[in-house]
């Protein structure tokens, strides 16, 4: 009885151990909790698209690398592309016209397979039924697990998609010269819409919680309702700077007020402003907004990485000047990286005390976003064509 009970215990250490290590809610969950948003026609992967999700967060559910130790790294890709996860496969396109390649890299750090499609700087979007969605030498481009092309889509001239995005029944959306295309999973174009404002879009796209609105990026921001393809409003301001949707439908981005300053602004769902935060950066456009599961937000401001609460307000600062977006983890825990005569990887925790740090310590003068999956993350470095394994 005494040894069936022991086994039984060790069964659910070892279940327990394997789930996705995720914090947990309060009993009584603080304003601006966010949870993950259910997206069906998404893989379930711990980074199946550019900047995560539907909704650009820069949070994934899992862990990422807990020593800071380089595992492995792989060489050969030349790519300005961020890249996606599935089935402990890595996918990234070159950015080449003698190297037009998506390659599947293996979790061991070894090449899988290759498939010429085009140049491509497209994050690939992974779908629940593994087929690959990127843009590359303009025309959008469906791949399964294997390498096989499944399908084209020939497009007009917009070959710097960053990534496409999908809603939740799995067609693609993607902007291109003004116009908003929706493609079906079979390669069909379903509908499109004009721009005829003065608001141009750009090319990155977020999606509403219950995936009914998608909010375009451009000089401001256009909302679209998909189910009766009809703009929403629009907010006007100064240039945007990538977008954020919180559980709650609140967005968040980058742009100037009337005295030419930055500021990070929170709009609420119907576009109205929530509240805006004046940083004033000097520099060009700070970086990319992330949010954790407790709703504080994470962006570079000027050499420092500024953190603000889901209402706001100051939280703390650091000198940290990140070469792209800050990736959180599922503790709330966050990984940037910084790139100058090498990459440094550094892993704070939710106040921005220091837990470790490292560095490639070679010649990588760019990193891409940290890609992170349970117990290690990925980085890619554009200029000395490597990827990283850090666990």
């Amino acid at each position: 009885m005494k040894r069936s009970f022991l086994f039984i215990l060790v069964i659910i250490i070892l279940q327990l151990s394997c789930k996705e290590n995720t914090i947990t809610p309060p009993d009584n969950k603080p304003p601006g909790w966010q949870e993950d948003i259910p997206w069906p026609s998404l893989a379930d992967s711990p980074w199946p698209m550019f900047r995560c999700d539907p909704q650009n967060t820069n949070r994934s559910k899992f862990s990422g690398a807990m020593t800071g130790e380089i595992e492995w790294v792989y060489e050969g890709i030349n790519s300005q592309a961020g890249f996606s996860i599935y089935e402990d496969v890595i996918y990234q396109s070159s950015s080449l016209q003698n190297d037009p390649f998506l390659y599947a890299i293996t979790k061991a750090g070894e090449l899988k397979w290759k498939v010429n499609i085009g140049v491509s700087y497209s994050t690939p979007t992974i779908t629940n039924n593994g087929r690959i969605i990127l843009v590359a030498s303009q025309k959008l481009v469906s791949i399964d697990t294997t390498g096989q092309i499944l399908w084209e889509y020939i497009l007009p001239a917009c070959a710097g998609q960053r990534g496409i995005n999908l809603d939740k029944t799995g067609n693609f959306y993607f902007t291109c010269e003004n116009v908003l295309y929706c493609v079906s999973d079979a390669g069909i174009l379903l509908w499109s819409i004009q721009n005829t404002s003065a608001n141009v879009w750009g090319s990155q796209l977020v999606f509403s919680p219950d995936g009914n609105t998608i909010y375009i990026q451009g000089i401001g921001i256009t909302a679209i309702n998909i189910v009766e393809r009809t703009i929403k409003w629009i907010f006007s301001c100064r240039g945007v700077n990538d977008l954020l949707v919180d559980n709650q439908g609140n967005i968040y981005f980058h742009s100037r007020t009337d005295s030419l300053a930055l500021s990070l602004f929170s709009l609420k769902p119907d576009g109205n402003l929530r509240w805006s935060y004046l940083h004033n950066d000097e520099n060009d456009f700070p970086g990319p907004v992330t949010i954790d599961y407790a709703g504080n937000l994470f962006f570079r401001g000027g050499s420092n990485i500024i953190s603000l609460d889901y209402s706001g307000n100051f939280r703390w600062q650091k000198t940290i000047i990140p070469s792209e977006p800050i990736a959180c983890n599922s503790q709330n825990e966050l990984f940037i990286t910084t790139a100058l005569n090498g990459i440094t990887i550094t892993k704070l925790d939710n106040s921005g005390n220091l837990i470790w740090e490292v560095s490639t310590n070679d010649n990588s003068s760019t990193a891409g976003v940290p890609i992170i999956c349970e117990g290690r993350m990925y980085i890619p470095s554009w200029d000395s064509n490597k990827i990283f394994s850090i666990k």
